[in-house]
């Protein structure tokens, strides 16, 4: 039977499913963020500049922020006053950081509930971290690498290398990482691989990264989040950087972070560990060259 035209809805006459949406805002480097719980209908477009938390806060009409981009996994710098995002059930907040700020504590847990909307799913549903198996070494010497090779549906690995004393390492020399990050989506031969983007704990961000170059590494988390630079979808990222802001806040307080997976990988060779340290010394040395010619100019 055919609707009465008077009983049919017009779209501006549809119940309106409204939600909690978060706002989290950093405003400083170092310092929690503000944030809010506003009403919105799913399927609205969220005009920023018009929302009055905001306006309290910066100077909508001219402040750029960097946005929180699910799709890429990273920030994207936006001039607030042109910034409009859509509400709907997969998107329950949204990050920002004035423009210049640089570490945003508890990120990783204002990530979570991004990842999990989503993701559409429960957080223990997630793909689990495999982890590889270290030979017993001391505590202090190990770096943690948790990698995202280029399937985006693929568990991340997280392994354990023999880094020694140093505070710096070369990707290359852990060919157990780099054969992760080389594996084939569509399980073809391995692809060759130059680069992969490195999460940086300080500036909280991705930076690319050459495989064969020495970098210094968080000596205070030790763990090291790369992923493969066509993997803009990390799952399990949230829960990594909030790992590494938990490390960090216990060892301040003279404590540990238990481990909540087991254990397998393999630690880099004594030569590859000494060809490490000449390169750095190479360096080192340059560097000194170059302070003593300026201080004779």
């Amino acid at each position: 039977m055919d609707a009465d035209p008077a009983d049919v809805l017009h779209d501006d006459e549809l119940p309106r499913y409204l939600i909690k949406v978060r706002l989290v805002l950093w405003t400083m480097s170092g310092m929690v963020p503000d944030s809010t719980y506003i009403d919105a209908a799913v399927g609205d477009t969220l005009v920023l500049s018009e929302v009055a938390w905001l306006a309290r806060r910066v100077p909508v009409s001219t402040a750029w922020v960097d946005f929180w981009s699910v799709k890429e996994g990273d920030w994207r710098l936006e001039r607030l006053a042109n910034l409009s995002l859509e509400v709907s059930n997969t998107s329950p907040a949204f990050l920002m950081r004035l423009q210049g700020t640089k570490h945003c504590p508890t990120l990783g847990n204002e990530l979570k509930l991004v990842e999990l909307a989503a993701f559409n799913t429960d957080h223990d549903d997630l793909p689990k971290i495999e982890k590889m198996v270290l030979p017993k070494v001391a505590r202090a010497h190990i770096l943690t690498i948790t990698a995202w090779n280029e399937n985006v549906i693929s568990h991340a690995r997280r392994f354990e290398v023999n880094v020694g004393p140093r505070a710096h390492v070369r990707l290359a020399d852990h060919t157990e990482v780099i054969k992760h990050l080389r594996e084939d989506p569509q399980g073809g031969e391995p692809k060759a691989i130059t680069h992969v983007e490195r999460w940086d704990n300080e500036l909280c961000k991705w930076k690319l990264q050459d495989i064969n170059r020495v970098f210094v590494f968080d000596g205070k988390s030790r763990l090291l989040l790369v992923r493969h630079d066509q993997n803009r979808l990390p799952i399990g990222l949230a829960k990594e950087i909030a790992r590494a802001e938990q490390i960090v806040a216990a060892r301040r307080l003279g404590g540990s972070v238990q481990d909540d997976v087991e254990v397998i990988d393999l630690a880099a060779s004594d030569d590859t560990a000494v060809a490490a340290d000449e390169e750095v010394r190479v360096v080192k040395r340059k560097r000194t060259s170059t302070s003593e010619h300026d201080g004779k100019a």
